[in-house]
Order: C-alpha cells, then sequence, then structure tokens
C-alpha cells in the first residue's frame, strides 16, 4: 500500500512525463483514456499512467496503419 501511494503524483507532474499539457492530461482523463487515482485535486499512479498511454498510443498509430 505504501508503494502506491508513494507513486501518485499531479497532472502537472504526468503532463511533465508524457510531454503534454496539463490541459490534454485532464481530456485524457475526461476521455477514460488515463485513470486518476482521485480527484480533486486529480492523482494519478505514475507507473499505470506510463503503460496505459503507452498503449493508447500503440493503437492509435495501429489505426493509421
Amino acid at each position: 500500500m505504501a508503494a502506491e501511494i508513494d507513486n501518485l503524483v499531479t497532472s502537472e507532474r504526468i503532463a511533465e512525463l508524457l510531454g503534454v499539457q496539463v490541459r490534454r492530461v485532464q481530456q485524457l482523463t475526461q476521455e477514460g483514456v488515463i485513470p486518476a487515482k482521485s480527484s480533486r485535486p486529480y492523482r494519478y499512479d505514475l507507473f499505470e499512467v506510463a503503460q496505459v498511454y503507452i498503449q493508447y498510443l500503440s493503437e492509435q498509430i495501429a489505426g493509421r496503419e
């Protein structure tokens, strides 16, 4: 449980990790692409978001081919 809490980060940190604006992180959350562990303030599991976002991008690329 403590390890999971240690991995929770803010929208700003997720935006930095993904190389997008905070607004895009909010959009991805609203679209159900990346899951938030809590809201107001939003907190995300760093590793889960990385995995989910990579899968999302892979699917986007596969759809173009």
